[in-house]
């Protein structure tokens, strides 16, 4: 039992959260739930109204919808943000589940697919293995509880990305309806006025570059995985380098989703960490990036990256085999070519903030 100083009211309303729950599963979500509340309020007596602030701010989705509802509560402004629309039709869902994935520039690992019905759920686990496929209730009373004892929703720590994840999706279908829009990918890009902005590793965004760093598989040069207080221990020393990328463009701002990093030795330089968001991918960041990284490294005699291979990088590999003639494959080994000036997308801004 966690030590919180509960007001009658306040202890009247956690009740009546738990009894959404049910029987089964009281007993592991209760003190789960009371150790949050009592990390979040430092002591302090507990009213009605933190027990609710602390529902509707501090739970993730989709917990906090479900325990949402069961306080007879409302988000703010009335409904919850609208989120991309979901085919309805009688196509397969396991391909109605890409064609979502696809206009929120996502992969199936970051999917959650609920269907009531057994043989659906079983159509999109063989179809789309990636995707996660949990057991479902039949009767949909049971579908809050079903919802609060899901895992797969919970994190460690939430980043300024994470809280404003449904905004960023929603901005990433208006970008899918301009694509439709236009003649071409070019005048796409150019209608999208993208701006990126460059900062070095500093505390203030090293729980986001950690995370970048250890969530990112597709796009990611050497996948190494390290928690914050080494990965910025990794950049203390001089002849170590590591720059954020912030993206942005006229539909919102998409946050910080990349990472680059330089080790000098021997006055070579290697690009030890690319890294880069899924969803930003298509807009030429990469190139980007790899811009910056090419300026930061001019007094040294030489620049690589070392591909490091893994079952879900291999978009990283294809971006730097596209990369001829500046760089040059050896291996697994890519080689900058001095001789070919690298150039920086014309319709990207590049805002290098102050170190």
């Amino acid at each position: 039992m966690s030590d919180i100083k509960w007001l009658p009211d306040g202890q009247k309303m956690f009740d009546k959260l738990m009894s959404a729950v049910p029987d089964a599963m009281r007993d592991a979500i209760r003190p789960k739930l009371e150790q949050m509340l009592a990390g979040k309020v430092a002591g302090q007596p507990v009213s009605a109204d933190l027990v609710k602030k602390f529902v509707s701010e501090d739970l993730p989705e989709p917990q906090r919808s479900a325990l949402m509802a069961a306080l007879g509560m409302k988000p703010a402004g009335g409904a919850a943000p609208a989120a991309p629309a979901a085919p309805a039709n009688w196509q397969d869902k396991a391909h109605n589940v890409l064609e979502v994935l696809s206009e929120l520039n996502l992969g199936p690992q970051s999917a959650v697919f609920i269907d009531d019905s057994p043989a659906e759920r079983a159509r999109v686990r063989e179809s789309l293995p990636e995707v996660l496929v949990p057991e479902w209730p039949r009767d949909p009373a049971h579908s809050p509880a079903a919802l609060l004892g899901l895992t797969c929703f919970e994190t460690p720590s939430l980043s300024a990305e994470d809280l404003a994840r449904t905004a960023l999706y929603l901005s990433e279908s208006r970008r899918a309806e301009l694509k439709r829009a236009v003649g071409s990918t070019e005048e796409w890009l150019k209608g999208l006025a993208v701006r990126v902005q460059v900062e070095a590793l500093r505390p203030a965004n090293l729980q986001r570059a950690a995370q970048l760093l250890n969530k990112t598989n597709q796009m990611n040069l050497s996948t190494r995985r390290m928690s914050e207080a080494e990965l910025m221990a990794w950049v203390e020393p001089e002849h170590r380098r590591l720059w954020t990328f912030r993206v942005s463009d006229r539909f919102g701002d998409a946050g910080l989703t990349g990472i680059v990093s330089l080790e000098v030795q021997d006055r070579k330089a290697q690009v030890v960490d690319f890294v880069l968001s899924c969803r930003v991918m298509g807009r030429r960041i990469e190139e980007a990036m790899l811009f910056t990284a090419i300026r930061h490294a001019p007094a040294a005699e030489g620049l690589y990256a070392r591909y490091r291979p893994t079952p879900k990088n291999a978009p990283c590999l294809d971006f730097f085999r596209s990369l001829t003639p500046w760089f040059q494959q050896q291996g697994e080994l890519f080689i900058r070519d001095a001789g070919h000036p690298f150039p920086l997308p014309e319709h990207i801004e590049l805002v290098q903030s102050p170190e």
